[in-house]
């Protein structure tokens, strides 16, 4: 088997938040949570966990994308 040919999941987020546990059941449609990433700051691009990338979030037609800028 050649290794160049292995699947590997690329992880890309936008941010993350944390919520109590009552927050969480509360959630509904249409509500709004707040980020920590801010939307100037480069995106991390990960590889089995690891950031081995930065990126620009964007779009390419209608898909959502990323481009890799560090």
């Amino acid at each position: 088997m050649e290794i160049d040919h292995i699947p590997l999941k690329v992880q890309v987020s936008l941010g993350s938040v944390s919520l109590q546990s009552e927050v969480v059941s509360l959630l509904q449609t249409g509500d709004i949570l707040l980020l920590d990433q801010k939307l100037d700051e480069k995106l991390a691009i990960k590889l089995g966990g690891e950031t081995v990338f930065k990126g620009i979030p964007g779009l390419e037609g209608i898909k959502k994308a990323v481009k890799i800028d560090e």
